[in-house]
């Protein structure tokens, strides 16, 4: 009967407890307040780093029962420091909810939220008093007014370094771990770090700051190091994946096994810290609170001085890390604070003044509510009765020791024990580890209640299970007891975890992903979407006008679209996207989700390949075709030059004149087809750019108009190339053409053509649209005018063999192609600067070249003239039988005997026969039977010693590696051009 009447007593308590927790909740939410408490977050709900200096100051007011309205706000930096529409958002916010209900008090958490409150000083919150906590960068980053105050972090550096040597004497070095990855704490780490190592020499011990090193790396460095600690400061990223404080702890400590130190409570919850001189985040809390009923007092501000965290602090040591690396308790600071020691037991932190209160509270509302509890406790505890056992939610009631006196709830379905069985049990067995155990209870007497506190337990097959626990201290029977509320909220949290996983990848994701209805507006859209193309959720896409049809009528059709659209900006600006678009249903309405990337950029490049490609072709075309007409043209030459030297008459002598320059034109312009092509002969030499230009301008001058001024501008006197004269000269006057004939189609008072000159050095690589320019020094060539410019549509074409905008006969489109071949050909760069109607700049980049004393010498006899042999025997061969003949003709004026030979074989038995007469071999490269090159190696094989000249239709320039060790002409060509290569 005793047994029953305490069981009726209890269940009434439990209910009383339950009604009286309810009945202050609702009468405190109608209770008249009259001042108003802001707090800013700097971060968002869920972030736990300050979550325990919140609830401290939150306590502190409530403790006090002062009438205090606490109003909360999270501005969440991670998003308002880069997205600025959400800044907008939040200021806007800002001045809707304060301009009428202002704060009498604002109590900022960390930088963010002091930096956003001062960017409102002015505006809104002017000389409102402000209490700020957890404040990094004091002394560099905040400037305060006569009406801030507040507690600012600061870490005693010197003491946990002097209090590790004074522990373990043995060690050599002591390692700052830090991390790049939080800009802001970075920052600050790093300068109060650096300046404490550069300030402080201990001998013996080596002190580094260790910044953004992997958790693996720090592993492989220091494993099995018995001489090295570490004191962790911030978070770290391994294989882009975040491990926090606490995390970091654990890894090291189980990999590397050397001893870590802190300045965080939190670490020392892993158990594998041995301790350090840690702040209290709710003695921060408690001051911040104090402050703020002291200002809503009236107190002046001035009065309030700034606190610094390291005053805080206190030393906190782990017995068992202690114990694990041999470390003399003894030797601890006096008023250290010892975790796990033998002799430890739980003790809650009980206030009287908590006790009294709460005991005046049950006895004034049990009075009220006695009278109707009398009348309607049958149906009441019937009522709680029903609560308690068909509740999902779980109710234990537990000693401090953790042995349960009651458990209500649905306890087998969670835990997979009975009742009876969980009665029989200590709660501690039930926690999913020692370290949970720890954490709830080292929470619990902190603040002596715990509301929605986030915990582990495990079932009976050991599984983990996450509650939301609330927790509050009560007597009974002459004894504490613990009336805890758990809610399982394992599932919900997985699933949260999921969709918050889920949708950081969406909103992180490059890809432009948004949903929108029927009509195109715009229901959702992830940050890269908005902050790309700038539309608004809620606005309608650009797009979705042009093509609204064509994609309506597929998707209705086949549920799907993908396809490559031009997208419009907010701002005007078009791009090309590639998109797949699928249609859904979403709270019972239609809806497109579109998933797109710019591919504007790509097309440009591989079009710009294309043309690249096109380019290669066109030029190996070019090649052939300038090989085989240049066979001709040789032909036609030699004879020319043959009956040239036999004419007499003035008559004909002009004639044969006009039909040379003829073929000196048809060369030149296969010399341009070669130049494109890069096949044409290239005879470089060292030439001052700057000085030839100064010699060329006036022939320049008379090529163009009286109404056009060519400006020349020598930034510097010497510029050093090694090119070919010739087709740098073609360069110049292509380039000059081209601007005269721009000019010719405006109408301007002051028309120009202007030609810079200077160097230019590049310390890195230059990306200019596909291409990149190398790091060196280069001449830089401008060439401009402010003729008609170029139409944007055919710049990427102009450079293309028989492209021109010029009339017919104007105009072969072999200039500018010619030109892009030698500047390719001499690693150099061409850039293209125009805008229609206005102007056109090309610059190119063209290498210097370094000088040296033979260089020098080159330099100054680039035009000594070469003395000509003649009265000599030669051999010529080429297949093309009328070739042969016409080089035979032109030589067997000046020579005393030529023959000629069409197949290389007889050609090379007649030359062995012969060989202590003959004085020179004129052989062309490519023929059937047997190679000019071949013919060579054949003939120094048999000892052959006089000179061997080969030539060819192509380009030169590949017939002159260390392969061939006889002199390559290019036909067709002169007499002179033959002779030089003789000496």
């Amino acid at each position: 009967m005793e047994n029953l009447n305490n069981n009726y007593i209890l269940k009434k308590t439990i209910f009383f407890l339950v009604l009286l927790h309810l009945t202050l909740i609702n009468s405190s939410a109608f209770a008249f307040q009259d001042n108003l408490v802001l707090v800013v977050h700097s971060h968002d709900e869920e972030y736990g780093r300050t979550h325990n200096v919140y609830e401290a100051i939150g306590k502190t007011l409530a403790d006090l029962r002062t009438e205090v309205r606490v109003v909360t706000e999270f501005i969440d930096s991670s998003r308002i420091n880069i997205d600025f529409y959400y800044f907008d958002t939040i200021r806007r916010s800002f001045f809707v909810k304060y301009s009428d209900d202002v704060p009498d008090v604002i109590v900022t958490i960390e930088n963010d939220a002091l930096n956003f409150v001062y960017s409102l000083r002015d505006s809104l919150f002017n000389d409102i008093p402000i209490v700020f906590v957890n404040m990094l960068n004091f002394k560099d980053k905040i400037v305060l007014d006569n009406l801030t105050t507040g507690i600012y972090e600061k870490y005693d550096y010197d003491g946990l370094v002097k209090e590790i040597i004074k522990l373990q004497p043995n060690i050599k070095k002591i390692v700052f771990i830090g991390d790049s990855y939080f800009e802001m704490f970075h920052g600050f780490l790093e300068a109060e770090i650096s300046e404490f190592i550069k300030n402080n020499n201990f001998k013996n011990v080596d002190i580094e700051l260790l910044d953004g090193v992997s958790l693996n790396e720090l592993v492989e460095r220091f494993k099995g190091k018995s001489d090295v600690a570490a004191i962790v400061m911030s978070a770290s990223k391994n294989n882009s994946e975040i491990r926090f404080v606490k995390g970091i702890n654990k890894f090291l400590f189980n990999k590397a096994r050397i001893p870590l130190y802190t300045f965080y409570s939190e670490s020392l919850e892993t158990g594998s810290v041995i301790g350090g001189k840690v702040l209290s985040c709710s003695k921060k809390g408690e001051i911040v609170g104090d402050y703020v009923l002291k200002l809503l007092e009236g107190k002046d501000i001035k009065e309030l001085p700034l606190v610094s965290s390291d005053e805080l602090g206190r030393w906190v040591f782990d017995f068992n890390l202690l114990k694990n690396f041999n470390i003399d308790i003894k030797k601890l600071p006096n008023d250290s604070f010892i975790l796990n020691a033998p002799d430890d037991q739980i003790h809650l932190n009980k206030k009287f003044v908590y006790t009294f209160i709460f005991i005046l509270i049950i006895s004034a509302s049990g009075f009220l509510i006695y009278s109707y509890f009398q009348k309607r406790h049958k149906q009441v505890l019937m009522l709680y009765k029903m609560v308690l056992e068909y509740t999902y939610d779980i109710i234990f009631i537990t000693n401090f020791g953790g042995d349960v006196i009651e458990v209500y709830g649905n306890v087998e379905n969670t835990f997979g024990f009975k009742e009876d069985e969980i009665r029989e049990m200590n709660l501690n067995e039930l926690y999913y580890s020692k370290v949970e155990k720890d954490k709830f209870l080292a929470n619990f007497k902190e603040s002596g209640k715990l509301t929605n506190y986030i915990t582990f337990f495990k079932n009976k097959s050991g599984d983990k299970l996450i509650f939301e626990s609330s927790a509050i201290s009560f007597r009974m029977d002459n004894e504490d007891r613990i009336f805890i509320i758990l809610r399982d909220i394992t599932d919900k949290l997985e699933r949260e975890e999921e969709l918050k996983f889920f949708g950081y990848l969406i909103e992180q994701s490059p890809v432009l992903i948004s949903v929108m209805d029927v009509d195109g507006r715009i229901i959702y859209a992830n940050k890269h979407f908005l902050l790309y193309n700038g539309h608004e959720v809620g606005k309608q896409c650009i797009f979705f006008n042009k093509h609204s049809d064509e994609i309506r009528q597929q998707l209705d059709e086949n549920g799907f679209w993908s396809g490559e659209i031009e997208n419009v900006k907010t701002d005007g600006s078009r791009y090309t996207e590639s998109s797949i678009i699928s249609k859904t249903n979403f709270k019972g309405k239609d809806v497109y989700v579109k998933f797109g990337i710019d591919i504007t950029e790509y097309k440009k490049i591989k079009d710009k390949m294309i043309a690249q490609q096109k380019f290669e072709t066109l030029g190996q075309l070019a090649g052939g075709i300038a090989h085989d007409f240049n066979n001709i043209l040789t032909v036609i030459s030699s004879y020319l030059q043959v009956y040239q030297m036999k004419v007499d008459r003035e008559y004909d002598k002009k004639i044969f004149n006009k039909m040379m320059e003829a073929v000196d034109k048809a060369s030149s312009l296969i010399s341009q087809l070669l130049a494109f092509s890069r096949q044409d002969s290239h005879q470089p030499v060292v030439i001052n750019v700057s000085k030839y230009l100064v010699d060329s301008i006036d022939m320049y001058r008379r090529l163009i108009r009286e109404d056009i001024e060519l400006i020349l501008d020598r930034k510097t006197k010497e510029v050093i190339l090694k090119v070919d004269p010739v087709h740098l000269d073609q360069m110049f006057l292509n380039m000059i053409n081209n601007s005269v004939y721009a000019l010719e189609h405006v109408k301007r008072d002051h028309k120009y053509i202007k030609i810079t000159i200077d160097k230019k050095n590049f310390h890195d690589e230059r990306s200019y649209g596909f291409f990149t320019i190398n790091k060196g020094k280069y001449a830089e060539i401008i060439i401009e005018d402010n003729g008609t410019g170029i139409d944007e549509s055919i710049v990427d074409k102009i450079f293309e063999p028989f492209f021109t905008t010029k009339p017919r006969g104007k105009g072969t489109g072999l200039g500018l192609a010619s030109i892009y071949g030698f500047i390719k050909r001499n690693n150099g760069y061409i850039i293209v600067d125009t805008k229609k109607g206005e102007y056109t700049k090309f610059i190119i980049y063209l290498p210097l070249f370094e000088m040296n004393m033979e260089n020098k010498q080159e330099l100054m006899n680039t035009n000594e003239k070469i003395n000509l042999l003649r009265d000599k025997h030669v051999v010529v061969i080429d297949d093309n039988k009328d070739l042969a003949h016409s080089v035979g003709a032109m030589l067997s004026r000046f020579c005393k005997k030529v023959e000629v030979f069409d197949n290389p074989l007889k050609a090379k038995d007649y030359i062995l026969a012969n060989k202590n007469d003959i004085d020179l071999v004129i052989s062309d490269i490519t023929m059937p039977e047997m190679s000019g090159v071949e013919l060579v190696n054949n003939l120094k094989k048999e000892g052959v010693q006089f000179p061997i000249v080969l030539m060819t239709g192509y380009g030169v320039e590949e017939f002159r590696s260390g392969t061939i060790s006889v002199p390559v002409i290019s036909k067709p060509f002169s007499l002179d051009n033959l002779l030089k290569h003789l000496l």
